[in-house]
């Protein structure tokens, strides 16, 4: 049994966030994240296959908006890292937001909402595995690179994060079977 439900209770999808307008498509994936269901139990965990122009930093976004509650955004691309660190910050213009790069960056885990590289909080993991405990919501950027050690075992000490989402534009698209 799961005795959060304050979570799940009736998720406020955002019309706007920041400057934009979500799109009919948006607003669909993001309720198909925070809406999913295992039979009739509240189960908000889901992936979003969106081209590379679907605006995922927008969903993203409006997901943590939506649920109001501490978020963490997974990377593994520092070209990805910086192009976040402009734009979250313009869609969530009221939102203390950390970026989490680096060893001396680890103190920015507290923010309500975190960019975080998955390498940076893997190689710290005994220091701030209490603060991963923290988020209540994950989100994992490219999540169809994310079945690595590196990953798996930052992942796995998000155990209170029961909002779970992925976005990808590449998902599904290797014929190995590890894809």
């Amino acid at each position: 049994l799961d005795y959060r439900n304050d979570i799940f209770s009736k998720f406020k999808i955002p019309k706007r966030v920041g400057s934009n307008e979500l799109r009919p498509y948006q607003v669909e994936a993001v309720k198909a994240i925070l809406y999913n269901k295992a039979g009739e139990l509240p189960f908000p965990i889901g992936g979003i296959k969106a081209a590379t122009n679907a605006g995922k930093t927008t969903m993203m976004a409006a997901i943590h908006i939506a649920v109001g509650r501490r978020t963490i955004m997974l990377l593994n691309d520092s070209d990805l890292f910086e192009q976040f660190r402009k734009e979250i910050p313009e869609l969530l213009p009221d939102t203390e937001i950390g970026f989490v790069q680096g060893n001396k960056s680890l103190e920015n885990l507290k923010a309500d909402f975190v960019v975080a590289m998955v390498k940076t909080l893997s190689t710290n993991l005994k220091e701030i595995t209490n603060e991963l405990a923290d988020f209540d919501v994950c989100l994992v950027d490219e999540y169809d690179l994310a079945d690595n050690f590196t990953y798996k075992s930052v992942l796995e000490r998000l155990y209170n994060s029961s909002i779970r989402g992925g976005l990808s534009g590449t998902s599904f698209m290797g014929t190995l079977k590890k894809h």
